[in-house]
């Protein structure tokens, strides 16, 4: 896996999540998101602007209905996160702030999405393409 040890390439040029300005950890092994950075429109609620919140997007590919009411309260609006991948798949680690539960009481809520094994493509000459980029890009 070109992405598993060194997410570097992903925040390079078209790999970049658009707007979300991601970060790199410092051991590249993680990108880092914090909304207060996110330059994608989701705080306008008059919209349908939920799909440009990256947490509330990644969690609504699992349960869209959780997912849709922590935007309409806007917990979403001060959250960090950590984005990583290993050979099991895609896990994104986000905490939701000050989220009320039930109670007066507020909470910092920890949602962890796991992506995986949603199959296997065959592209004939794909290694040769990431050797060529791989090489433009110098590394």
């Amino acid at each position: 896996m070109l992405y598993t040890s060194d997410l570097s390439f992903f925040i390079r040029d078209e790999f970049k999540v658009e707007d979300s300005n991601l970060t790199l950890s410092d051991d590249k092994s993680a990108l880092l998101y914090d909304a207060t950075k996110d330059a994608n429109n989701f705080r306008d609620k008059s919209e349908h602007n939920s799909d440009y919140s990256l947490p509330i997007t990644l969690w609504g590919i699992i349960d869209s209905s959780y997912a849709l009411q922590f935007f309409d309260f806007g917990w979403n609006e001060d959250v960090t996160g950590t984005i990583f991948y290993d050979d099991y798949g895609f896990t994104g680690k986000f905490t939701f702030k000050d989220v009320a539960i039930g109670t007066a009481k507020t909470y910092d809520y920890e949602a962890i999405f796991t992506i995986a094994d949603i199959g296997t493509t065959v592209i004939d000459g794909i290694d040769e393409l990431i050797a060529s980029d791989l090489e433009s890009m110098g590394e």
